[in-house]
């Protein structure tokens, strides 16, 4: 058997205790001095992240915070004249809409940053919800923009109720803002 390690992911619930959130198994070769891993919290709450050996005996702990700002936010209108979003909520914008009566509804995703976005192209996905995750794929689109602009939004349309999860990229894959909404009836 290869040698292998265990990361332990466990999240604080309600009551103060941690519940098995997610765990992973990495094969390492015999020589490796460092292991890195990348992992997307989407979830905001306290973890605790543990390594283990392949016998799943702990060798240290940690514990981390993740707290989420966005900065995106939707809206189903934009100000033409301060390119600014209309109706909505800016601590964490609006995430819940209404299809309309020809079952669409027309969303725009706006990215505000404190800084420029310094690439000439960003990227939007949209998953949805799966019953546990969010991953179906049902948008991927690209947008060219101008180094630096600070936000851009963008439109997109959904035709049917569901819960999304809505990322926006650089064109080095970096995560530019993330955010949740969802489609009623």
């Amino acid at each position: 058997m290869p040698p292998k390690i265990y990361i332990f992911i466990d999240k604080k619930d309600s009551k103060g205790v941690y519940q098995e959130f997610d765990n992973q198994k990495i094969n390492i070769d015999s020589i490796q001095k460092t292991i890195f891993i990348k992992y997307l919290f989407n979830k905001e709450g306290v973890y605790q992240i543990s390594i283990a050996d392949a016998h799943k005996k702990k060798i240290i702990s940690m514990y981390l915070t993740i707290s989420f700002v966005t900065n995106l936010v939707f809206c189903q209108e934009i100000d033409k004249i301060s390119d600014k979003p209309l109706e909505y909520t800016p601590l964490g914008g609006k995430r819940q809409f209404k299809l309309d009566v020809n079952n669409e509804c027309n969303i725009y995703a706006y990215l505000q940053l404190s800084k420029p976005i310094a690439c000439k192209k960003i990227f939007l996905e949209i998953y949805a919800f799966g019953g546990k995750l969010y991953n179906k794929l049902i948008i991927h689109r690209s947008f060219a923009i101008k180094p630096d602009w600070e936000y851009t939004y963008l439109k997109s349309n959904f035709g049917k109720i569901g819960k999304y999860r809505v990322i926006i990229k650089n064109d080095k894959g970096r995560i530019l803002g993330i955010n949740y909404l969802e489609i009623i009836d």
